[in-house]
């Protein structure tokens, strides 16, 4: 009785700190000494001109704030990467997404909104938990055919201030008709 007892206090005492960590959000890489612990990852506003390598070692990472800084690009090891949901890269550099994003199959919203993209990686159509792509002011002009697979899963997709015309913006609605759809009205005057 007293070891079932003293088990159940010691599993009580771990699952405590588990969530605590669980619940923190960490805003410096210096502050971190157990990788494994980390489950939140605010870098936003620190000048960042390339993606922290180290950050690819925290293998429980669930959310990860990359805003705000001047990366031109991303690694491909993101995609190792596999318990984030959630991914902010907005107000980068960025002039692409590597295709091995696809391999993200958590990730439930990532913005991308303020970069300098001009097409996305066909293989992202693969992304069957994707809920939310904000995309804001970039150079889309065209989503990949496969994002037809998303139809159903996607909720919200927002392409204001890209450089879609008229038709480009019908194409997209016929593509992937049923999510909700955040687009700047154009003029398609001739």
């Amino acid at each position: 009785m007293k070891k079932a007892i003293v088990f159940v206090i010691l599993a009580t005492a771990v699952l405590s700190c588990v969530y605590a960590q669980r619940g923190r959000v960490y805003t410096s890489l210096e502050e971190i000494t157990n990788y494994d612990s980390v489950y939140a990852l605010t870098l936003k506003h620190k000048g960042l001109k390339e993606f922290p390598k180290v950050i690819l070692q925290m293998h429980n990472l669930e959310r990860l704030d990359l805003s705000w800084n001047k990366m031109h690009s991303l690694p491909k090891e993101i995609g190792t990467l596999t318990s984030l949901t959630y991914l902010n890269l907005n107000h980068n550099r960025l002039d692409s997404i590597p295709k091995e994003i696809v391999n993200l199959r958590n990730i439930s919203v990532l913005v991308l909104s303020r970069n300098r993209i001009l097409e996305l990686p066909a293989e992202m159509g693969e992304m069957s938990n994707l809920r939310e792509l904000l995309m804001l002011s970039n150079g889309i002009k065209k989503l990949p055919d496969s994002f037809r697979n998303l139809d159903t899963t996607l909720e919200i997709i927002d392409l204001r201030a890209n450089p879609l015309t008229y038709d480009d913006q019908l194409d997209i609605k016929d593509l992937i008709p049923t999510p909700k759809k955040k687009m700047t009205r154009v003029c398609n005057c001739q």
